[in-house]
């Protein structure tokens, strides 16, 4: 009985572990809010917690939805493909392939991962190709997959309009609708021109040189406090190992998301204090700073690598500059760990043209 009374403790941590990052950002977001929505009378909840469809519809029956971009496509999702005919077993057959794929990355390389399947190959080069851009294209595919009959597609199309909406449609989040909600407080990042190093030694150089620039004093101002975020464990550990000789105040390893790293990021960074970390922190991680930090010029963020997309950067660069208050960020990056068509490029503008 004492031992499974122990794994049950285990398992109840591990799941407490996994609502870390951009859902528990959210909740705590939606909680220190709480008094506020109370006194104007605006309700409110968040979506990354509803497993039922019917709390899932009470949730955005609410004035105000806090949630994660991965919840609410998936509600999204949810809306368009649940549907009450034959359809919605054939668009299940077809979600149940697509979910088994998977990204893996190891270092500057990129796998997508799966099992071998003709769909999963027709359904990607119509993303690279042209993507897909009509939730109808969807059905192509799997026409031409032999996922389901042929002319099934044709015969979808030639269905009358409304019959056809009705069945794109449910109840479940009716008028949802979504738009961009402008800051509170003009944002005062301050972006750098980003470096493009030839070799590795040069870039951890480059960025040693560039964390002590910022973060001890000058004749113009006091020191600042930096973030330092990596693309790989391995590359943080290095970089952690080149600057804690130099750094003149704290300086963090941050790599894991569990309680005992969460901690140490908890407490606010003083004039000097640097956060050496993995991609974790550039998700949803309320990096603080003192006063003293913010009066210097905030936060200084050197993402270290080429991101796969503009929404990793976007996310990196915003850990500085929160809430109205000043700060700075800039990519430091190196030929060394890119792929090799982007090995030869002069310049972090070409590294950018060439990977899109």
């Amino acid at each position: 009985m004492e031992k499974k009374k122990k794994k049950k403790k285990k398992k109840k941590k591990k799941k407490k572990k996994k609502r870390g990052g951009r859902g528990l950002a959210a909740a705590i977001d939606a909680e220190e809010w709480n008094n506020f929505y109370k006194y104007f009378d605006i309700t409110a909840d968040t979506n990354t917690n509803k497993t039922k469809d019917e709390d899932r519809k009470k949730c955005y029956q609410k004035d105000v939805v806090y949630g994660t971009i991965e919840a609410f496509a998936a509600d999204h999702l949810r809306q368009i493909f649940e549907m009450k005919d034959h359809l919605n077993v054939i668009l299940a057959m077809i979600w149940g392939h697509a979910s088994q794929y998977g990204f893996l990355s190891t270092g500057h390389i990129t796998f997508v991962q799966g099992p071998p399947s003709s769909f999963y190959k027709s359904i990607f080069d119509s993303i690279d190709m042209d993507g897909i851009d009509d939730r109808m294209d969807v059905l192509h595919i799997a026409e031409e997959s032999e996922i389901v009959p042929k002319g099934f597609t044709e015969e979808m199309y030639n269905s009358e309009k409304d019959k056809l909406l009705r069945k794109l449609k449910t109840d479940l989040y009716p008028n949802l609708s979504a738009c961009k909600m402008p800051t509170f407080n003009r944002r005062k990042l301050f972006e750098v021109k980003g470096n493009l190093e030839t070799s590795a030694e040069e870039w951890k150089s480059k960025i040693s040189h560039v964390v002590m620039d910022q973060v001890c004093p000058n004749s113009y101002r006091e020191g600042r406090a930096a973030l330092v975020i990596c693309e790989t464990i391995t590359k943080a550990k290095e970089l952690y190992e080149t600057l804690k000789s130099v750094i003149p105040g704290e300086i963090i390893l941050y790599s894991r998301s569990d309680k005992d790293s969460l901690s140490k990021i908890d407490t606010k960074l003083d004039p000097g204090d640097v956060i050496v970390a993995t991609n974790l922190a550039g998700r949803g991680t309320n990096i603080k700073v003192s006063n003293k930090v913010n009066k210097n010029g905030g936060l200084f963020v050197v993402l270290s690598f080429l991101s796969e997309n503009r929404r990793v950067e976007l996310q990196a660069f915003g850990r500085a500059a929160r809430k109205g208050k000043p700060g700075s960020a800039q990519i430091i990056m190196t030929t060394d760990h890119v792929q090799d068509h982007l090995k030869t490029v002069s310049s972090l503008e070409e590294a950018k043209g060439n990977k899109e």
